[in-house]
């Protein structure tokens, strides 16, 4: 009976781990399996739109984990940009 329970609980810690990526999330990436986290420019802001500043407080992960990057000093917060001639977006962190 204590083995069954212990097997039991085991078995969903695993599944409670195993998380899927955020639904705001880039279908185009195909690996999920091992993913800690995902820090995506073009959709750093998750869901919300991005600020009238463009200063991220919280660069938003998409793995599932919730493993956001958070900035609370205003000053050093960075900076996403507009899409580039070279690359879509970017966040550019400035010292």
């Amino acid at each position: 009976m204590v083995r069954s329970l212990l097997v039991v609980a085991l078995l969903a810690m695993l599944a409670s781990s195993a998380s899927a990526v955020e639904p705001w999330a880039d279908p185009k990436l195909t690996v999920h399996t091992g993913l800690q986290v995902w820090l995506d420019a073009s959709r750093a802001t998750g869901k919300e739109p991005t600020p009238a500043d463009h200063k991220l407080s919280k660069w938003s992960d998409a793995s599932g984990h919730g493993r956001y990057l958070e900035q609370a000093n205003v000053e050093a917060r960075p900076t996403r940009l507009p899409n580039g001639t070279i690359c879509r977006r970017t966040v550019r962190w400035y010292r």
